[in-house]
């Protein structure tokens, strides 16, 4: 499979990005001025009105073309948070240009494969690096004897489409199995487009796709199946071809745009090609029993969610259909949360620990403890 070139941009896209850019700091006096005396944006701390609107402003005013040129490469991003917290910087090379960037892999006894979210456009953010690097931290303080490897996976970007990133997650998956740890201590986890590469694999696992030219095959688990230690689904995208209630209601109150979520969509569901694989993209339109013997993918499930984010109600539907074949599946709704919102609290430099994130913390450390006392 060869990966279509990089994006160029032209004259007078990067004219308009940079457009774009600098109204910023007007927009920014604007909300503080006007803005912040909205209904919607009533009780919402400086900090995350600042930091959601501009993000908001950004999405809504750049192309597919254009967003990537706004950040710098993951790598790039991976290596600067790296230096900046002292940390020894890890790097292990896949198939198809794809890398996993590693946090505290030495010692290991737990991993953790991250898929980060960005519609399939957006890099890495040095905020979704930190989320996880203080779910690794506080686990290790909590857990003696545990030592989670965080491993992120560079994945490649529009213009590249189905099944690149599932080849790459598959490959990133085989790697970590042939190093000696199995399933059982490895864990998946990813938000927004990135627990979408997640719920390809299950798709995959569960309906084979005549795309994926490599053998999937994973040892036995010690609690049955070939079970990794848990699934960690944080705002998952799963693409849906019906525009949802929350998608119309909370499109005024969510950082994400509606419109920008149909545009991503019609766009990587362009690559989809053979239309037996359309469901692996868009769980929740497949036929029912899409899930069944999930069991036997993980052992635990956890899916969040926020009760204002436009994903709300597709969230709630994924879930609805994967607790009938999982009872290990749980579903987390935060009443005001936003996409994604314990990761932007991060990146809108929010001091008090986020609900969100206390919520996967917990569901965490519960299932390494699960696994600890049963002897796996």
């Amino acid at each position: 499979m060869a990966l279509p070139p990089k994006i160029q941009l032209r004259f007078s896209e990067k004219l308009g990005l940079n457009l774009v850019l600098l109204q910023i700091p007007f927009l920014l006096l604007y909300t503080l001025l006007v803005s912040r005396w909205s209904k919607s944006n009533k009780g919402k701390p400086t900090n995350r009105l600042l930091f959601d609107r501009t993000a908001r402003f950004v999405l809504e005013n750049l192309s597919v073309r254009q967003l990537p040129a706004a950040s710098p490469i993951s790598e790039e991003t991976y290596l600067k948070w790296m230096s900046e917290q002292k940390l020894k910087p890890v790097i292990d090379k896949l198939i198809l240009d794809a890398s996993l960037m590693w946090v505290g892999k030495e010692g290991m006894n737990y991993a953790m494969i991250y898929c980060h979210g960005g519609g399939y456009i957006g890099p890495l953010s040095d905020f979704q690096i930190e989320f996880w690097h203080r779910l690794q931290v506080s686990l290790q303080g909590q857990e003696a004897g545990v030592q989670l490897g965080v491993a992120v996976l560079d994945y490649s970007l529009y213009p590249a489409g189905f099944p690149t990133q599932l080849h790459q997650l598959i490959s990133a998956i085989t790697q970590i199995i042939s190093s000696g740890l199995p399933p059982s201590h490895i864990f998946l986890a990813g938000d927004s487009a990135g627990a979408n590469i997640i719920l390809q694999l299950i798709g995959h696992l569960l309906h084979p796709s005549s795309q994926i030219t490599e053998h999937v095959e994973f040892p036995q688990g010690g609690h049955g199946g070939f079970g990794f230690a848990g699934i960690c689904l944080i705002s998952p995208w799963v693409l849906s071809n019906t525009e949802s209630e929350s998608e119309r209601i909370n499109d005024v109150f969510d950082l994400l745009p509606t419109k920008c979520l149909t545009n991503w969509k019609n766009v990587y569901m362009a690559s989809v090609l053979d239309p037996s694989d359309q469901f692996l993209v868009q769980p929740n339109d497949a036929v029912d029993g899409w899930f069944k013997n999930i069991q036997g993918i993980c052992s635990s499930v956890m899916i969040t969610a926020g009760g204002r984010e436009v994903l709300h109600d597709s969230v709630v539907k994924l879930y609805e259909n994967m607790v009938l074949h999982h009872p290990q599946a749980t579903l987390y709704v935060q009443d005001t949360g936003l996409h994604c919102d314990a990761m932007f609290d991060i990146a809108a430099k929010s001091k008090n620990p986020h609900p969100m994130e206390q919520r996967v913390f917990q569901w965490f450390y519960a299932n390494i403890l699960d696994k600890k006392l049963g002897g796996d």
